[in-house]
């Protein structure tokens, strides 16, 4: 009998929840909460990190694969290292009857 006590307690909760989001998002669209800059937030002589880091290439259109590509060279160069024959198979104490 306690469990449906407890069931109802979680659901009671999660709808709870669900309305206190509801009222928030509504209270958000009427009163949106004021915008910080994000510009040094306050501090007026800190610089800005982004003009001192490098700067990566931009990836030209020629420059990427399509995921099916990648996939067939990895596959390929898969199935030349590839070799079903255990090495050192019968004579290494590391391959010892399994059964």
């Amino acid at each position: 009998m306690s469990g449906m006590h407890w069931e109802a307690r979680r659901r009671q909760g999660v709808i709870n929840k669900a309305n206190d989001t509801r009222v928030k998002w509504a209270e958000d669209a009427v009163n949106p909460p004021p915008q910080v800059s994000k510009k040094s937030q306050g501090f007026p002589n800190i610089p800005d990190l982004d003009d001192h880091l490098p700067q990566s290439p931009a990836i030209l259109p020629q420059d990427q694969i399509a995921d099916v590509e990648a996939r067939k060279r990895f596959r390929e160069q898969h199935l030349k290292d590839y070799r079903a024959k255990l090495p050192n198979r019968y004579n290494s104490l590391s391959y010892g009857q399994q059964w």
